[in-house]
């Protein structure tokens, strides 16, 4: 909702979409879930975003293939670009921590299926 087409698709005009948001998360438009949805959207997000970076050895090692070497060239250097700009971000969790505990068995079944 913070980068939305215009009233005309066929335009380079993009905004928030105020209503948009509200209707996906606020607590009064979702039963109160919208708080939860987001908390979930940003647990996803770190969760990829750390999964990201822990791969950058092999991204180093990965050719892209798109059928042009040129675009291959360009496709790793900006794929590398952005996963090391990744890994200077604050790391939000510890995987380590997240699955020791009374339910990390249950958790890690879960999480890997």
């Amino acid at each position: 909702a913070a980068k939305y087409p215009s009233e005309d698709l066929f335009g380079t005009d993009w905004g928030r979409n105020v209503a948009e948001f509200s209707r996906r998360f606020m607590p009064e438009a979702t039963s109160g879930e919208g708080p939860h949805r987001l908390k979930n959207l940003y647990f996803l997000f770190s969760l990829e975003m750390r999964a990201i970076v822990k791969a950058l050895p092999l991204w180093k090692k990965f050719d892209f293939f798109t059928g042009n070497p040129e675009e291959d060239i360009f496709v790793k250097e900006k794929t590398l670009n952005v996963v090391e700009q990744l890994t200077s971000c604050p790391h939000p969790f510890d995987e380590e921590e997240l699955f020791k505990g009374m339910a990390a068995e249950s958790l890690k079944t879960n999480f890997l299926t």
